[in-house]
């Protein structure tokens, strides 16, 4: 259930907006009710917390993997800041080819989420 809420709760703002986001229509799309729901979270703001923590943890793995072959701290740090810049698709800011814009977008969140 919870990473069914991950899920459905980051599609429902990117579509509806954060401020139209709530816990009862998040209930309502996933079929449950809205007491499930604060089961897992207290409020929107944890729930936002959570996302940010994910995209942190995941964000950090990623440099460390891509920079574990690294040995020299300077080196290393510039392996971080290009595997960011690759990461933004070089552009940040400035839409990519597929009209989306760069980075941790919709189509890579799931990678963030547990399994």
């Amino acid at each position: 259930m919870g990473t069914r809420i991950l899920t459905m709760g980051i599609d429902l703002m990117l579509e509806l907006g954060l401020e139209a986001f709530t816990f009862k229509k998040l209930a309502e799309r996933m079929g449950s009710t809205e007491l499930t729901v604060y089961h897992y979270f207290a409020n929107k703001q944890r729930l936002l917390q959570y996302y940010f923590q994910l995209y942190w943890l995941w964000l950090q793995t990623y440099c460390m993997q891509e920079g574990r072959s690294l040995k020299d701290p300077r080196t290393r740090l510039h392996g971080d800041i290009k595997a960011l810049w690759d990461l933004a698709g070089g552009c940040h800011g400035r839409a990519d080819r597929s009209g989306e814009a760069p980075g941790i977008g919709h189509r890579r969140r799931l990678e963030i989420l547990p399994a």
